[in-house]
């Protein structure tokens, strides 16, 4: 969407790194998880607790790595907020 320079599809494909403005999955983590730290500094998570982002997948054990940004609950129950899956905007 050119108005707002929206330009990043979901789920990219291996390789597209190198279409300008595409974020993959390591992109995506890290700027949900700076969102995250940003909103609970500002006590605005009075439910859930920033965690470390999350991993899976090591080529190795036949799944493709993934990374996604984790809360949790007052309960300890770890949350995924993965935003690799949908687009934005």
């Amino acid at each position: 969407f050119r108005a707002t320079g929206v330009r990043d599809l979901p789920q990219s494909e291996f390789g597209a790194s190198r279409i300008r403005g595409q974020m993959d999955c390591v992109d995506e983590s890290t700027n949900t998880h700076a969102l995250l730290v940003y909103l609970a500094e500002r006590k605005l998570l009075r439910f859930h607790k920033v965690e470390d982002n999350a991993s899976r997948g090591l080529f190795v054990d036949g799944r493709y790595p993934h990374w996604t940004a984790v809360i949790s609950d007052r309960g300890g129950t770890e949350w995924v907020v993965d935003t690799w899956y949908a687009p934005m905007g």
